[in-house]
């Protein structure tokens, strides 16, 4: 993965935008603040496990990768989007313009 720029920062790590390299694929990699001394650790974080249970729902960034260097970081590896539901939201309000109604019914009904 080659990161590009950082989208985020926050309590428990950073998101960056990357491309895989392999495949050309932008991706998003969220880099934990905590190390996590195994891959049973890893695993067993709660935001993964989460993770695996919605894997399939449409709504749900996919979870496409983990992995956990030999220095003990973990780097999550997401689908890429542009904006999530909350930005979309502000974006609109900023805007002072209002959600279509066929894209809330799409979005609350999947």
């Amino acid at each position: 993965y080659k990161l590009q720029e950082k989208l985020g920062d926050g309590t428990y790590g950073e998101v960056y935008k990357a491309i895989e390299i392999s495949t050309n694929q932008t991706v998003a990699i969220k880099i934990l603040k905590n190390k996590i001394y195994s891959w049973k650790e890893c695993v067993n974080m709660s935001e993964v496990k989460t993770l695996q249970k919605l894997n399939n729902h449409i709504n749900i960034i996919k979870l496409k990768e983990l992995i956990r260097d030999d220095n003990s970081k973990i780097y999550m590896v997401f689908e890429y989007m542009e904006m999530n539901l909350y930005n979309l939201i502000e974006k609109h309000r900023r805007e002072r313009k209002f959600l279509k109604e066929s894209t809330v019914k799409i979005i609350v009904s999947q």
